[in-house]
């Protein structure tokens, strides 16, 4: 059975993750069984100190990072732990690292690294998911625009298994 984890009060565009680790067809002849829907007000995460303001996700298979829309926090729920308890969500401000890595609208994992697009600039943060989530030595920050003057402000990344791609925000050159 999947599991969606639905999260509100984000800001603007949002995403969502499904975790499908645990899918299982239902026996033939029987109709599939509505999944229970954990669902959580994201706005109560701030007396756990995590944040709200989430534009989009990226799942690694065990960690679900939530993008931050408007400041540098990012976010990282532990699938494998309790949804409510304090223990499984961590937090990390990756505007610590560059003060310009702050507001971001989509993620990508390519089996090592979660990359945040970034927003209204040309930013990209990356997390080294093979370090501390919490360690600014885990993270790294690239300035698209240094590269490809006219390329910040985007959407979306995808990749493909060799290229990331990042979805320009109707100003920004395509990178």
């Amino acid at each position: 059975m999947k599991r969606l984890l639905v999260v509100t009060a984000c800001a603007m565009a949002c995403g969502g993750q499904v975790d499908d680790r645990d899918s299982s067809a239902p026996p033939s002849g029987t109709a599939p069984q509505q999944p229970a829907v954990p669902y959580h007000d994201a706005s109560d995460r701030q007396s756990m100190g995590v944040g709200s303001g989430f534009a989009g996700s990226a799942f690694d298979g065990r960690f679900l990072y939530l993008v931050p829309g408007e400041n540098g926090v990012v976010v990282r729920y532990d699938t494998r732990s309790s949804f409510d308890g304090a223990a499984s969500w961590s937090k990390f401000d990756v505007s610590t690292v560059d003060e310009s890595a702050a507001g971001f609208r989509s993620a990508a994992f390519d089996g090592r690294y979660v990359y945040l697009a970034p927003y209204a600039h040309g930013t990209v943060a990356r997390y080294d998911t093979q370090g501390s989530f919490a360690t600014a030595a885990s993270w790294s920050t690239f300035d698209v625009s240094s590269g490809h003057p006219g390329a910040d402000g985007f959407v979306g990344v995808e990749l493909d298994g060799r290229y990331l791609y990042f979805v320009p925000y109707g100003h920004g050159a395509a990178t």
